[in-house]
């Protein structure tokens, strides 16, 4: 199959049978809209056929639970959605909108933005690139409703940038925006060059310090929104754990990682070693408490990662494009276990691989013995590939006890396949 024939399967975590289906050809993005029972696809944007002169809807909405399409938009670029957007659908389906603010601003030179999450009072980012007067610069702004989005609350110039990334904390008081120069004038990095600094709701800003020159690889904020970890620095790179006021708090030290997300409760934190030749994902689970590894082990073929709301298990799948063989995923226990394990068919490929976090029952912080700990890892280090009779039994096991319904409650799959995938036809 092909991605002109891919279809988008939505199931619930409950019981782990499809809810609705929906074709999504040449499909190359999905989002779920938060606080919504409603997917966003997207594909590039073009004119399909000899005999037509305007572009075909590429960005489609459609209803989680039916799989209807809500409604469909003509998108010259990549969207995305935030936390915060307020969302209004329509009956007769021809009017779909998205109400933010009633105050604007307008920047003529901008390149990029960033809408803080969170409550408000909200707050944008706008990345302005550098001119012939002046050097690119990255300015904060307070939105209101009422008074108009006029005063910088902070503001950073750096002359050496091409674009601009931002990542803001959960809160929505903190933003790092990395400076990227696409092509390093000295010739030191094939990546070009990054420079990290960190922007504040209270006015305060400063360059992010990094004891070790190199690129910038991952950036992750701590769920409290109190702290963040960055990997940086030329092979072997190096990660360092940083407070609001920029402040080195941890170093884990050089070696080989490139990837760094924090759980859900920010009480482990994994660092991802991606081999990009063969993909072979070295995975290291640190508990921040101790600051100790607690487990390492290999995701064979990773493309993709997702913490699960528990804090304690996680996703690694293959897709495609990027690996369009073993296209599969896994869930793991923090441990090292595999817990489930599912391969596609021949002629069967996956895309994507997304959650929708709805409200519901709250979990508690995780707590590993270490005795488990040891075992699990052990076991792990000896095979990360599961049985499949006793990997379903297990799964069986973790969906009933350790997943009741809550902030996960369906899962979707992009993929290229004519017929449903039922994950329990296995008795």
């Amino acid at each position: 199959m092909n991605k002109c024939s891919s279809i988008c399967v939505v199931f619930s975590t409950e019981t782990w049978q499809a809810v609705s289906k929906f074709p999504a050809p040449n499909c190359e993005h999905i989002s779920f809209v938060p606080g919504r029972r409603l997917l966003c696809t997207w594909r590039q944007y073009a004119v399909y056929g000899l005999q037509k002169t305007t572009p075909e809807p590429n960005l489609h909405v459609f209803n989680v639970d039916t799989g209807e399409k809500v409604s469909q938009f003509i998108s010259t670029r990549e969207n995305y959605w935030f936390e915060n957007f307020d969302v209004s659908a329509y009956e007769d389906n021809n009017f779909f909108r998205v109400r933010i603010y009633k105050q604007k601003l307008v920047l003529k030179t901008m390149s990029d933005f960033s809408l803080s999450p969170g409550q408000p009072p909200y707050h944008i980012v706008c990345y302005i690139p550098a001119s012939s007067a002046r050097p690119a610069s990255a300015r904060m702004y307070a939105c209101g409703l009422t008074e108009p989005v006029s005063n910088i609350i902070a503001s950073r110039s750096f002359f050496q940038a091409d674009h601009a990334k931002m990542h803001w904390n959960r809160k929505g008081s903190a933003v790092l925006v990395m400076a990227v120069v696409d092509v390093d004038a000295q010739g030191t990095s094939y990546y070009g060059k990054e420079n990290l600094y960190l922007l504040r709701t209270n006015g305060e800003g400063c360059m992010v310090p990094l004891n070790k020159d190199g690129p910038i690889y991952s950036i992750d904020w701590h769920p409290n929104s109190q702290l963040f970890c960055v990997v940086y620095g030329f092979m072997p790179p190096k990660a360092a754990l940083l407070n609001l006021n920029a402040e080195m708090l941890y170093d884990f030290g050089p070696g080989p990682k490139n990837l760094v997300y924090f759980n859900p409760f920010g009480n482990n934190i994994l660092l991802q070693i991606s081999n990009t030749l063969v993909i072979a994902a070295f995975i290291m689970i640190w508990a921040l408490k101790d600051k100790k590894a607690i487990c390492k082990f290999i995701a064979e073929d990773t493309t993709l990662f997702h913490w699960f709301a528990d804090g304690q298990h996680f996703v690694t799948a293959t897709t495609t494009p990027r690996l369009r063989v073993n296209n599969g995923y896994k869930i793991w226990h923090i441990s090292g276990r595999t817990v489930y394990e599912y391969k596609c068919p021949v002629g069967e490929e996956i895309y994507d691989l997304q959650f929708l976090h709805t409200p519901g029952e709250e979990y508690t912080v995780p707590a590993i013995p270490e005795a488990c700990v040891a075992a699990s890892a052990h076991q792990a280090s000896v095979s990360s590939t599961s049985v499949p009779g006793k990997s379903w039994v297990s799964f069986q096991k973790f969906r009933r006890s350790t997943l009741p319904r809550s902030r996960f409650d369906s899962f979707i799959l992009q993929q290229s396949v004519s017929e449903l995938i039922v994950h329990n036809k296995r008795s």
